[in-house]
């Protein structure tokens, strides 16, 4: 499940409860112990995403974080991470999409 496909809901949650906790909130309502949550952040400091990752390790969620740059505070906080140790948005996530592509191909047994 994707936290950020519901704009109109992330709209409404930022709009009522302010925008750093739009994926937190979620969790709160979707994620049971057990699961899996996978953060993508460049800088490893976008602060919605640091509380939806306190909040999972807190519950029970397995963290997964992908970052770049320097991993910031989410390569630090997660159960789990993979760093591209790039200065450069653009090329880390690149290769950000490209390890998705990996994944999804593993889970479709094509590799």
């Amino acid at each position: 499940m994707s936290l950020t496909d519901n704009l109109p809901f992330v709209t409404a949650l930022g709009n009522d409860d302010g925008y750093d906790t739009i994926f937190e909130q979620q969790l709160r309502t979707f994620a049971k112990p057990g699961d899996v949550l996978v953060c993508i952040s460049g800088s490893g400091n976008s602060p919605n995403i640091i509380k939806a990752v306190n909040w999972a390790n807190e519950n029970g969620i397995i963290s997964v974080g992908i970052t770049g740059f320097d991993g910031g505070k989410l390569m630090k906080i997660c159960k789990q991470s993979l760093h591209v140790p790039l200065n450069d948005m653009c090329t880390s996530e690149s290769i950000h999409s490209i390890i998705f592509h990996y994944i999804v191909l593993h889970f479709q047994n094509i590799i």
